[in-house]
């Protein structure tokens, strides 16, 4: 301005002023306007699944072992045509399991259960898997059917799978919002988690997801009483 006028030292106010046209400038010339913050309001209380997230063994809040994930499904187009990927995340490593699977649908979910268990073999399976945590989404509704360990959390609280959902936004930066699942192939998709998994961390001293779990790994399956089975299998 050069009519003298001081230009106030409150941001909140300078805001104010460009919105009701005092300044000679607009909200599109600022390099980055703050976000106003939305109270969502939930018309009615969403009730949890099965059993909740406070009745999760110790370990699994620790972080102090592998074995305790994190899932949840990531959308491309909401028409119900469109395949989801289904994202798992250990706890301790947080290192990352995907899969295109069919659809956001119970049967798809438990599908791909069903078909780590057979690959696996059961005892591998629970002594990799020993818990798995989700929302209350409808797609992990029938969730217990496929495994013994189960937990939900609380409804509206995603930040009780907070590595889960930071790994979704890693996902995000290559699976573009709003485009179709289904214009991604399945090796796009493992490219993508593999990058992520073997990305440097600074918690981890630099080192990445994939060298802690790697270890950890054979740790758990060399105390089963057959073959030792891979752990590239989990990320095919």
């Amino acid at each position: 301005m050069n009519d003298g006028t001081l230009i106030p030292k409150s941001v909140v106010t300078l805001y104010q002023w460009i919105n009701e046209g005092v300044l000679r400038t607009s909200n599109l010339d600022l390099f980055e306007k703050p976000k106003r913050k939305h109270h969502r309001t939930h018309p009615q209380a969403k009730r949890c699944l099965g059993p909740n997230i406070a009745q999760r063994p110790q370990t699994a809040d620790q972080r102090s072992e592998i074995g305790h994930w994190e899932l949840d499904t990531v959308q491309g187009q909401k028409n119900g045509n469109d395949s989801v990927v289904l994202v798992m995340t250990d706890r301790l490593s947080r290192v990352n399991i995907t899969s295109k699977i069919a659809g956001k649908t119970a049967h798809a979910v438990n599908q791909f259960f069903i078909n780590l268990r057979q690959k696996m073999g059961t005892d591998a399976y629970y002594r990799i898997f020993k818990t798995i945590t989700s929302d209350n989404g409808s797609e992990f509704s029938e969730l217990t059917q496929v495994h013994d360990h189960v937990f939900y959390a609380d409804p509206y609280s995603p930040w009780e799978r907070e590595s889960n959902e930071i790994n979704n936004r890693f996902l995000r930066k290559e699976i573009t919002k709003g485009e179709a699942i289904n214009n991604y192939s399945s090796a796009q998709i493992i490219a993508t988690n593999d990058w992520m998994n073997h990305y440097p961390r600074a918690m981890f001293n630099g080192h990445s997801s994939m060298d802690i779990y790697r270890k950890a790994f054979y740790q758990e399956i060399s105390q089963l009483h057959q073959p030792i089975i891979n752990w590239s299998v989990l990320f095919i």
